[in-house]
């Protein structure tokens, strides 16, 4: 992806970025499903954020997947952001990747096992974020490992 390229819409860079996001990490052992979930799933012009819902494994190398999650919003443009929400096999909700590249005592870190020192890559903040079992069951639109969901065009042509 090109950057400078001033021609693409903050939309089709958000694609483009969960694009990369999806190769990679469904490389990763452990990741069980790619889906894509918020504003780029809608026909919404000038979306603020990638949101990408990743099944895993107990045993998935999280610090990976979390490197994986700050790659796709350090890509993004300016004033535009990604979450990589996590769930298990068993539908329940963990968190969102860590966005810090280093897992210390982070003042700004609001995930309830970093407060107790478990180094995980997962913020589960809950207090602030959690997505309801019905999105996580049932996704508007799976990226991997079956690509399927009612998905506007541009989605289409770029993610499928």
């Amino acid at each position: 992806m090109n950057y400078l390229d001033e021609s693409l819409s903050r939309r089709e860079y958000l694609l483009l970025g969960v694009k990369k996001f999806v190769e990679e990490a469904s490389k990763l052992e452990g990741v069980r499903r790619i889906a894509l979930v918020g504003s780029l799933t809608t026909y919404k012009s000038e979306p603020k954020d990638a949101d990408v819902l990743v099944t895993v494994d107990d045993d998935v190398d999280m610090k990976t997947l979390a490197t994986l999650g700050r790659r796709l919003k350090n890509c993004l443009p300016i004033s535009s952001g990604a979450d990589i929400f996590l769930s298990n096999e068993r539908n329940e909700y963990l968190g969102r990747t860590c966005r810090f590249r280093e897992c210390s005592d982070h003042h700004r870190c609001e995930g309830f096992l970093c407060y107790q020192g478990k180094a995980n890559w997962i913020q589960d903040d809950f207090q602030n974020v959690k997505l309801p079992e019905k999105l996580i069951v049932d996704p508007p639109v799976v990226l991997w490992p079956e690509k399927s969901g009612n998905a506007p065009d541009d989605v289409v042509r770029i993610l499928f």
